[in-house]
């Protein structure tokens, strides 16, 4: 019985990095874009303000007649895609999910750590019969803290893993 214990505890051991890697990656993902359409609705809406102001001024002041017709068009696009972009932004709320993938990388790496001392506490060797009932609450605990994060966890796209692999293939490289 504790044998499969330490046999699922070396799986899932070896399984948490890719986990923590490709949640990395995807909150990386998720700042990285939220930062991208809020500061590109940020510099479009003030364009088009601004734009819109001046032109009302201008109008209001000018007394000899210009075509402004391709300025205004420009205005009218940039008008209608400012709304857009901040609707984008804030509907596809990646600052959430990078926070929520941040999370899960901080309770899988609690995981890990915890698997990693079960292991060197218990793996080893066959541990006394008075502890192997310590050993079995143990893993339980760990497992049920597992599950807690797995099921907080945002689901991974596939390209979060191929990624993740990959950086995990770099650090192995570097070590």
């Amino acid at each position: 019985m504790l044998n499969e214990v330490f046999t699922k505890a070396v799986k899932c051991q070896e399984r948490l990095p890719r986990e923590i890697m490709a949640h990395r990656v995807s909150a990386e993902y998720h700042r990285h874009w939220n930062m991208t359409l809020g500061g590109f609705a940020t510099v479009l809406t003030t364009l088009v303000s601004t734009s819109v102001f001046t032109g009302l001024v201008k109008a209001a002041t000018s007394t000899k007649p210009f075509s402004a017709e391709p300025v205004y068009a420009v205005v009218l696009i940039l008008s209608v895609f400012a709304p857009i972009i901040v609707t984008l932004n804030t509907f596809m709320h990646h600052a959430e999910d990078s926070a929520t993938h941040r999370a899960s990388v901080a309770g899988y790496a609690g995981v890990l750590n915890e698997l990693t001392i079960f292991l060197a506490k218990y793996g080893d060797s066959s541990p006394p019969p008075e502890k192997t009932d310590e050993a079995l609450k143990d893993y339980n605990d760990i497992m049920n803290k597992y599950v807690s994060v797995l099921q907080n966890s945002i689901t991974l796209t596939s390209s979060a893993y191929k990624a993740g692999d990959r950086l995990l293939a770099e650090e192995m490289a570097l070590r």
